[in-house]
């Protein structure tokens, strides 16, 4: 992570907007280098600001939210993806295999951004605390796999090895082993293919 984390916000709200700006432009660590008002400027200037992380309201994206959010995680794999939600009534599971890695409701209070955004460019997931507790309540089998182990079941499942997906979520491989072996104990598989069963059987439609 640089010494200065660039945010790129796209938000339709002007009230939003604003509120984000006065609270950003006081961070030391963290500079807003653009805004966009549609969906329609988002890759567009994803390409020509370069920010290190995309701070997306959902309400913003009116063609296929999760296509768009693969489109985005694949064509810019560098940028982190943190998003603005009106509510938590939405499938967790869905966003991450977007490549999504931070959720936020918008009552939150101001200076959680700051620990969300930080929290993501060190390579972690942000999730709220009521959305926690859904992502929690959804794992089955009384498996409590965290955000990250589902991430990883994603990257499986999509045939990725373990340089790639050491390179998606900024690890070391060796790390990236230690969680792989933590997942099967998990879920209760010995192979990379029992595990690519185990989610698709699972969460098929995000795959």
């Amino acid at each position: 992570m640089s010494e200065t984390i660039r945010i790129l916000s796209a938000n339709k709200n002007s009230l939003i907007r604003f509120g984000i700006r006065t609270y950003l432009i006081v961070q030391k660590e963290i500079v807003l280098v653009g805004e966009v008002t549609s969906e329609n400027k988002i890759q567009e200037s994803c390409q020509k600001l370069k920010p290190d992380l995309l701070l997306l309201d959902f309400d913003i994206i009116e063609s296929t939210p999760i296509q768009l959010l693969k489109d985005l995680h694949n064509q810019f794999p560098k940028i982190k993806l943190l998003i603005l939600l009106s509510h938590n009534n939405i499938n967790v599971h869905h966003l991450l295999a977007a490549g999504v890695v931070g959720f936020m409701l918008k009552d939150e209070e101001p200076e959680t951004l700051v620990s969300a955004i930080k929290t993501v460019m060190q390579g972690n997931i942000w999730l709220d605390k009521k959305m926690q507790k859904k992502l929690n309540q959804a794992n089955t089998d009384e498996i409590n796999l965290t955000p990250r182990e589902y991430k990883l079941l994603s990257l499986i499942a999509q045939g990725l090895d373990n340089a790639q997906i050491a390179d998606n979520l900024y690890l070391a491989e060796q790390t990236v082993r230690n969680y792989i072996s933590r997942v099967y104990s998990k879920i209760n598989v010995e192979s990379r293919a029992q595990a690519v069963i185990w989610a698709k059987e699972r969460y098929i439609d995000i795959f």
